[in-house]
């Protein structure tokens, strides 16, 4: 990537470089101030969540409990404050009881190999772990991988 010079002076840089900080001072106070608002409000969200999971268990466990008078011809009822039912939820591939996960695999293997899922990656993560290894170093070269460190561009404003 070619980058690109501009004739700017260092004056202006300076002007741009106080307007950033002056920007990022900006930003700061803003974040001071929602982390207050959410500190104050943070127990009683908390407490509101917890009474509210509480209620949906025992309005699900009435529900469950009276399913069939309930839900006689609807999956919903409507009541003057909201609805509630039961709905389909998305259809998902389960072991059956009794089967455990190693148990499937090896029927799959078995009986339906068009159904594995087999994902070969480069371990990019252990080549990196491994680089001052004299022969990972080598290595390198012949599998067509590279280290490669990219310089970041920064400002950090000074705190006045």
């Amino acid at each position: 990537m070619t980058k690109k010079r501009t004739s700017v002076s260092r004056k202006q840089i300076e002007q741009d470089l106080k307007n950033y900080t002056s920007i990022d001072a900006q930003i700061q106070k803003i974040k001071t101030k929602r982390d207050e608002v959410l500190q104050k409000y943070e127990v009683k969200l908390s407490l509101l969540k917890s009474e509210q999971e509480v209620t949906l268990l025992k309005l699900q466990s009435y529900a469950d409990t009276h399913r069939e008078e309930l839900f006689e011809k609807k999956k919903t009822i409507e009541t003057p404050y909201a609805m509630m039912g039961f709905r389909a939820g998305r259809e998902r591939i389960a072991n059956k009881d009794g089967y455990d996960d190693n148990m499937v695999l090896a029927k799959v293997k078995k009986f339906a190999p068009d159904y594995l899922q087999i994902e070969e990656t480069v371990s990019k993560s252990k080549l990196l772990a491994d680089r001052k290894k004299p022969e990972i170093a080598k290595l390198y070269n012949k599998i067509g991988v590279c280290l490669k460190q990219e310089e970041i561009f920064f400002i950090k404003p000074k705190k006045s």
